[in-house]
């Protein structure tokens, strides 16, 4: 059985078109619900680069033909990896409600939807009951307040949290965090990037509710149980 699509370098996604008959498509359904693991999105891609890697993904992000298709071929998909952009969201909420069993998820979330409340709060309140591994990579500077959507709304067991791209995040965010942290009880482990603004004393404090803080922007790509 097929336990992974790490990267098709024969396939481009047409951004514009739900084409159901993708040649991705059609390789998830030939899985016949045996499909765990699937890493697609150009920008999670460039975070996470395996030694060995030579290609990349499908393009910038999926069309909403492949996500469809994993919600109704995959419902025991276990690891995710995609970019979200407002065309594809509706489909990846759907993805989200489907696949249950979902631990690890890992996303790059495009500049249109980076401080659009309505979109981390549906995101948040839609994270599978056994999610914990949460990567979220953002390009740029975003609110503060995206903290409060993204993790005040979360019901999900996560155990970490990681923001390998986030340079803004500074003691102020690192505080907000950790506070969530001991409100969601689960949290371990937290991975922010190399160089955030982060103070010693802000990784101190915060080390007294989680695990590990890393500011390495070394990502966690595996969930073990």
């Amino acid at each position: 059985s097929i336990s992974s699509i790490s990267s098709i370098s024969s396939i481009s996604s047409n951004n514009s078109s739900d084409i159901s008959d993708h040649p991705l498509a059609r390789m998830i359904q030939n899985t016949c619900g045996s499909l765990r693991d699937i890493r697609l999105g150009r920008k999670v891609w460039n975070v996470r680069r395996p030694l060995g890697l030579i290609t990349r993904g499908v393009g910038d992000f999926p069309p909403s033909s492949i996500l469809s298709t994993l919600s109704i071929s995959c419902p025991y998909l276990i690891k995710l990896e995609t970019h979200i952009s407002r065309e594809i969201f509706p489909q990846f909420l759907i993805l989200l409600s489907t696949c249950q069993h979902l631990q690890q998820l890992h996303i790059s979330v495009g500049t249109e939807l980076m401080d659009d409340e309505q979109f981390w709060k549906r995101v948040s309140r839609s994270f599978p009951q056994k999610l914990k591994n949460l990567m979220v990579v953002i390009e740029g500077t975003f609110w503060l307040t995206v903290i409060h959507w993204l993790l005040g709304n979360c019901k999900a067991p996560l155990e970490i949290l990681q923001f390998p791209r986030s340079s803004c995040i500074d003691d102020e965010y690192l505080c907000l965090i950790t506070q969530y942290a001991e409100i969601l009880g689960t949290l371990k482990k937290l991975v922010l990037a190399r160089r955030t603004k982060v103070s010693n004393e802000g990784l101190r404090r915060a080390l007294i509710v989680f695990e590990s803080v890393s500011r390495g922007g070394d990502s966690i790509i595996e969930y073990e149980n």
